[in-house]
């Protein structure tokens, strides 16, 4: 069933650039393509390898399944597993789940083998996160980013000034940069070398990164550093921003608590700025189209064109009690997944009515 609202074109876009579609161009819309309800809570899924979508159980007791990308169609498990809050991680034809109380991290193959992974617990952990070349980055509510190889053996635990509640982000040399609550923004090698350190008015949040530029989230607003750590300009806002990306083209997205999602250039030239509703916790999605996914706080998913038009929306999942879960997967092309209480749903973003 397609559960969908009206498009409030005058109530919630603003847009400081252009005002149509591309090239006049029929606009792209929202069409779900599967969901899969199951009897507890689940997790943020996971795009997986082979055409496949992680599902793990967000309470216990805890289990973890793959699902066929195309349909929602069970391919292996459930397995048991630890509950977790975060999204599961698939690399090759290996499985990864960090518990939600212990923060111990479990590690299985297709057929549901344990295989050895990390150890001590982390107790309360952030989302795990796979870098490019398949090693592992944590972030403890302790205060401190997990650094774990690709070979899974043992790890570098690093102490960080404050906690961090938003994925790290992973650049092609093994740069971790994390964000915390007191306004930490640091860049950590492979052996553990901070290499990049400022801070901005916490909490920080949404760190992304770039060859030339590092953006991140805070109290008031985008900010956005040089890779020495120089400030290049702040983007200010009236409530705190959440969340940040580059897009294909080397502009800027930032979100947060307001609603908005704005663009800026990476001079800081504000592109457009388009309101959904409410706050705007889960990760925005740029698709191939140009196009932008929002998943807003209520659960509305909104489809935003390159020049800040909302095109179309949709709810994900009916459930009054829950937000949907922060962590969004992409499998090909416009094809995004979201969870939102004990439901998953795949949507393509790109249907052309």
């Amino acid at each position: 069933m397609r559960y969908k609202r009206p498009v409030r074109r005058a109530l919630f876009v603003m847009v400081f650039a252009l005002t149509s579609a591309c090239g006049g161009e029929e606009p792209l819309q929202i069409s779900r393509r599967w969901s899969q309800t199951y009897d507890s809570k689940v997790a943020a899924p996971a795009a997986g390898t082979a055409a496949r979508v992680v599902v793990a159980r967000a309470q216990a007791p805890g289990s973890i399944e793959t699902l066929e990308a195309l349909s929602g169609i069970n391919i292996e498990g459930p397995f048991d597993t630890l509950p977790t809050p975060h999204a599961p991680v698939m690399i090759g034809t290996e499985l990864f789940v960090v518990g939600q109380v212990s923060g111990r991290g479990v590690r299985m193959n297709l057929a549901g083998e344990l295989l050895p992974f990390f150890d001590p617990p982390a107790g309360g952990t952030g989302p795990l996160v796979a870098a490019p070349d398949g090693s592992l980055r944590l972030t403890a509510n302790r205060g401190a980013l997990m650094i774990i190889p690709a070979d899974f053996s043992a790890h570098t635990e690093v102490p960080l000034t404050g906690v961090s509640d938003s994925p790290p982000a992973v650049d092609a040399d093994g740069i971790t940069f994390v964000a915390t609550d007191v306004g930490s923004v640091v860049g950590i090698d492979r052996d553990g070398v901070t290499r990049f350190d400022v801070t901005v008015p916490g909490p920080a949040s949404g760190v992304s990164q770039t060859r030339d530029l590092v953006a991140v989230g805070a109290l008031n607003g985008l900010h956005v550093f040089d890779r020495f750590g120089v400030g290049v300009f702040v983007h200010d806002r009236d409530a705190r921003v959440v969340g940040t990306a580059f897009t294909q083209n080397g502009d800027i997205i930032a979100w947060g608590e307001d609603g908005l999602l704005d663009r800026v250039s990476p001079d800081g030239t504000p592109r457009f700025s388009v309101a959904v509703g409410a706050a705007i916790y889960a990760e925005v999605k740029e698709l191939p189209t140009g196009y932008f996914a929002v998943l807003n706080a209520e659960g509305t998913a909104s489809l935003i064109s390159p020049e800040g038009v909302l095109t179309d929306e949709i709810v994900v999942a009916p459930d009054e009690t829950e937000a949907p879960a922060r962590q969004v997967a992409r499998g090909d092309g416009s094809v995004l997944y979201f969870s939102r209480g004990q439901t998953v749903a795949a949507f393509d973003f790109a249907f052309v009515p």
